[in-house]
């Protein structure tokens, strides 16, 4: 099936976790104005406001990215004196001319990167046109090497249609047992060349980037290497709890390599291993001293996430997805995992 074949097919909205206010008070300083946005991601976005306002960035909140190739629903935050510097209506109306504002409230607190969020979101996947779903089941059914005894094997389905029986069946499997909480191919660039670039900047190889994709390109080492864990981990223990695992709201945490990250016990199986992946990537101190230097400190990460408010519908040959992901979390990953590689 195809996966965000069109920008409407993958929708994602923003959701706080506290209410706005309708109107301007002491106690709530701070203006969130809703946007939706498509084909911008939200960077670009923060940079239009601050060319036409002529506001640093500091002074635009943000919780989180949304992808580009999607319609996306999000806020931005200011606070009332800098709007009240250019007029609420001519702010909302000069807003307007970028994105599109679909409505506004006032909180205490300003909106930035630590503000607790969920993301909803509703996804589309067509039917590929080319329809080789029937040839990829029969082959796969009749593959004298598949050893699952009748049982699809997904191997041998890339680049197909997947049975519609069998795609809903991991689709309920994934929505009650959960999938591995990697970073999503977005945060790795168009060439998934960012990590290697960051490993270039640490050595000397590479410089003349200003701070902002300094930062970003060393946050993609961080997430690479964090994925790399997760899966190794699963296919060693897969996703069950071992000895010496350090659990944070009752969930299984993994390393996002960085200087003052807390690392689970090196003498249980957990601290061991995660000692063998710091070696097998050569940590050394002076990667984590560049992590550092950037304001990235390390941190745990739970290594599965589950979905809540989840279901799923067909409209013909279509297949609908709802679902709701905690921040920071990926859909696109449920969906690849959901899918399968596809050529």
């Amino acid at each position: 099936m195809l996966f965000k074949n069109r920008y409407v097919d993958f929708v994602v909205e923003e959701n706080l976790s506290f209410p706005l206010s309708k109107e301007h008070k002491d106690k709530s300083p701070w203006l969130y104005v809703k946007i939706e946005k498509r084909n911008l991601n939200t960077m670009d976005v923060v940079k239009q406001v601050m060319k036409k306002f002529g506001l640093p960035r500091k002074k635009i909140g943000i919780a989180g990215l949304k992808d580009k190739h999607a319609l996306a629903r999000q806020r931005l935050c200011f606070h009332s004196s800098d709007v009240a510097k250019i007029g609420d209506q001519t702010f909302l109306k000069s807003l307007q001319e970028i994105t599109k504002v679909i409505d506004f409230g006032f909180a205490p607190n300003a909106l930035n990167l630590s503000t607790e969020i969920t993301n909803s979101f509703w996804i589309r996947l067509r039917k590929d046109p080319k329809n080789r779903e029937k040839k990829a089941v029969k082959q796969s059914l009749a593959d004298p090497k598949n050893k699952n005894k009748g049982m699809i094997d997904t191997t041998a389905i890339k680049g197909a249609n997947i049975a519609n029986e069998y795609l809903e069946q991991r689709l309920k499997k994934l929505y009650t047992q959960g999938f591995l909480n990697l970073y999503g191919e977005q945060r790795f660039g168009f060439t998934h060349a960012n990590h290697r670039i960051a490993q270039e900047l640490i050595e000397g190889k590479k410089k003349n980037l200003d701070k902002s994709e300094v930062v970003f390109k060393l946050q993609s080492l961080a997430s690479w290497l964090f994925n790399n864990y997760c899966t190794y981990r699963e296919t060693k223990y897969g996703l069950k709890e071992i000895e010496g695992d350090i659990i944070e709201n009752n969930q299984i945490t993994g390393p996002v390599f960085g200087d003052d990250m807390t690392w689970a016990d090196p003498k249980t199986e957990a601290g061991k291993l995660e000692k063998e992946r710091k070696e097998h990537f050569d940590l050394d101190k002076k990667t984590l001293e560049a992590f550092k230097k950037v304001g990235l400190f390390g941190r745990r990460r739970p290594i599965r996430v589950k979905p809540t408010k989840a279901s799923h519908s067909r409209q013909g040959d279509d297949l609908l997805l709802q679902f709701t992901l905690p921040k920071g979390c990926y859909a696109s990953v449920l969906v690849e995992e959901l899918l399968g590689e596809q050529e």
